[in-house]
């Protein structure tokens, strides 16, 4: 379990200097009161993020949807989790550009695009072994 969250933590303090770097104005912190809420956010947002790798109904992650859209959660915290919790993260940055792009977010939808050509680049980081 502490190897757990201490990675957990590592990607939190990614979020955290992202967000400052580019100056949003939107954090992922935002509405957390102790390291038992923001965790919680982050299972969430994870779990949600998920369900879009996984092909469900748009339905299944709506509060995800909601969340980008009225911008209550900036893009460098969906990236930042995408790239550390998601496998297939082409899948994943194709529909977040797709729900930026509903939002009118030109800045944010270029950046998925951009991280989504980056990740189409790479073959998925699964290795199969054969047993003996």
């Amino acid at each position: 379990m502490n190897n757990i969250l201490m990675n957990v933590c590592g990607i939190l303090i990614d979020i955290h200097e992202k967000e400052l770097a580019s100056e949003e104005k939107i954090s992922f912190f935002t509405g957390c009161s102790n390291f038992q809420s923001i965790y919680e956010k982050y299972n969430t947002v994870r779990f949600l993020l998920r369900r879009m790798e996984l092909g469900f109904e748009k339905e299944s992650y709506a509060e995800l949807r909601s969340a980008a859209l009225c911008e209550e959660i900036s893009c460098e915290a969906l990236v930042e989790i995408v790239l550390h919790a998601v496998v297939d993260k082409a899948i994943v940055m194709q529909g977040l550009e797709s729900i930026y792009l509903e939002a009118g977010a030109e800045k944010n939808a270029q950046k998925c695009r951009q991280i989504y050509e980056l990740v189409c680049a790479k073959p998925l980081p699964v290795a199969y072994c054969k047993k003996k």
